[in-house]
């Protein structure tokens, strides 16, 4: 299969995800089937291919790409880089400067939190970054269908996705979150997806308002048999709100109506008009279910629906346990793989199993150690093993480490599957919010130091059952009062209004619960500082994190 690729790319001059997108169904399932095998000469090509188009770009000529013949040249002649190591380029890439991080100019911006500060990553994507990227859903695909044959073809899916609200940048480039991205990529490639609702609900901009129009418009539907989003809180909030204006919903479903208290915008609403149809019959069962069970679940009103798409894995997949109530016993859990605004990584192959086949033919990878040494490639891992991800990309990154520790759990043929596992850096990250816990550190301080609090100690605890961050203060023994509630209040309110990650999580999607302080005694900042120098034997070497990864020890409790 990979000589039959190699002659292909040769004839046909394209960047490897270019022919993917021309393969047909048949020839794409040979390959997800049998095109694992090779690695290391797989990835080979990848890089050389990567290299090659951005030979004439500003960093192909920095770097003297022209001149690396192997992944060991590139290693010796790019260092490993980290975002700000890209930030001086973004704006020049997006006023449409081209040929700066990769050829040509970038297609799209994605967004993401950042690592540091309140100011959103924004990720260039170029032509070819973008096709990679649908190829690994492509995969994805291939594999969910393989497991899942028996799924009605002709069924409904409930996307959980968000469009972005960002103008285009000064370029005229457009910007858009990544799961907003990928649906409409999607939808307009496979125009035959029925979606559970009209994608134009995504675009209204009063967030109470697009949660009652997705749920108004799915419910109608009756024949939904997929969910997929990436936060299974996401799907078990929207059951919640189905359920606590289920009369609204049936009489506009029975009506073909919307609810007059609903705030639509005008754009909005005049592409939703004509979809809107009366169906008495659909209103009719479901005020039966209402009536029988007293409330309205999944389960009841998409009686077809028994495939379930999220990640399940690390601290996101926690909410999954939170759907049992709402599904069958016999739901299929598949895994949404791993992923980032930078790339799409793996190819999650099996129902409940969060590991997936590195997707070798759209990035390059090398993974460094966690227990240290130099990066390995792809075919050089070990099982059990867990490593640091380095990436390069199409989309003009390059050695790029993810600050993400991914595990090795077995292999499909010769290519590695891999799971995530944590974010190597301080980074909180229950419902995928990603806040530096710095951010949230110096929130705190700030917000004690108005009320007239000094703190000498501040540590923070990502709850997965509490789905909040448990932040630990030891007030200095000069504060007169201490109002633990008060500076909870503020700090909240100060989050959602300067981080965007954490107002979406939290105030717009209810996935991320209010953060908690906890009062400590006096001397627990000094009881660490023992505790750690007992460790190194040093007291210069001890230094106490922002983030823990452990409930700190309760007999310091207040």
């Amino acid at each position: 299969m990979i000589t039959e690729l190699k002659e292909k790319l040769e004839s046909e001059h394209l960047a490897i995800p270019d022919l993917l997108k021309r393969m047909s169904d048949q020839e794409f399932a040979r390959l997800a089937m049998t095109g694992f095998s090779d690695p290391e000469e797989v990835q080979k090509l990848v890089l050389m291919q990567i290299l090659e188009d951005a030979g004439n770009t500003e960093i192909g000529k920095r770097y003297h790409f022209g001149g690396i013949k192997s992944a060991d040249d590139f290693r010796r002649q790019m260092p490993v880089t980290t975002w700000p190591d890209y930030e001086p380029f973004v704006d020049r890439i997006a006023d449409g400067e081209p040929d700066i991080l990769f050829a040509g100019k970038a297609r799209v911006f994605i967004v993401t939190s950042g690592t540091s500060g309140l100011k959103p990553k924004m990720v260039p994507d170029s032509e070819t970054g973008s096709i990679a990227k649908n190829m690994v859903s492509r995969f994805r695909q291939f594999q969910l269908i393989r497991n899942l044959p028996g799924i009605d073809r002709n069924g409904t899916i409930l996307p959980l996705s968000n469009i972005s609200f960002f103008p285009p940048t000064t370029g005229g480039i457009p910007v858009a979150f990544a799961s907003g991205n990928a649906l409409t990529q999607n939808t307009n490639e496979n125009p035959s997806v029925r979606m559970a609702f009209p994608t134009a609900v995504l675009l209204n901009k009063d967030s109470e308002t697009r949660d009652y129009l997705i749920a108004r418009f799915s419910l109608q539907q009756q024949n939904v048999v997929m969910v997929v989003g990436n936060n299974a809180g996401r799907f078990k909030f929207l059951a919640d709100f189905i359920s606590a204006h289920a009369h609204e919903m049936i009489d506009d479903i029975e009506h073909g109506t919307l609810n007059n208290s609903l705030t639509i915008d005008s754009k909005v609403l005049e592409k939703l008009t004509p979809l809107l149809m009366p169906d008495p019959e659909r209103a009719a069962e479901l005020r039966r279910i209402l009536d029988k069970t007293g409330t309205l679940l999944p389960k009841d009103y998409w009686p077809f629906l028994n495939v379930m798409v999220f990640w399940i894995s690390s601290s996101v997949g926690h909410y999954v346990k939170d759907l049992k109530n709402l599904m069958p016993e016999n739901a299929c859990y598949f895994d949404a793989g791993y992923g980032a605004s930078e790339a799409r990584i793996n190819i999650p192959s099996k129902p409940g199993d969060p590991a997936g086949i590195l997707s070798i033919y759209t990035a390059f990878y090398e993974f460094l150690p966690e227990d240290g040494g130099p990066t390995l490639l792809a075919h050089e891992v070990e099982d059990g093993k867990t490593y640091e991800l380095i990436v390069t990309t199409w989309s003009g990154l390059y050695r790029y480490n993810m600050k993400d520790i991914v595990k090795v759990e077995g292999f499909t043929g010769k290519t590695p599957n891999i799971v995530f596992q944590y974010k190597s850096s301080e980074i909180l990250n229950i419902t995928d919010e990603k806040i530096p816990a710095s951010l949230v550190h110096e929130v705190i301080r700030q917000v004690a130091s108005e009320v007239g609090t000094n703190l000498v100690q501040v540590q923070i605890f990502a709850d997965l059952e509490e789905r909040r961050y448990i932040c630990y203060v030891e007030p200095s023994p000069e504060t007169p009062e201490f109002n633990p509630g008060l500076i909870e209040e503020k700090a909240h309110q100060q989050l959602s209004k300067d981080c965007m990650t954490y107002n979406f999580f939290s105030d717009l999607q209810k996935l991320l619960n209010p953060l908690r302080i906890v009062a400590m005694k006096q001397g627990w900042q000094n009881s660490l500082y023992e505790t750690g120098i007992k460790k190194t034997g040093s007291a210069t070497q001890v230094k106490l994190p922002v983030m823990i990864r452990e409930k700190a020890d309760p007999d310091w409790i207040k």
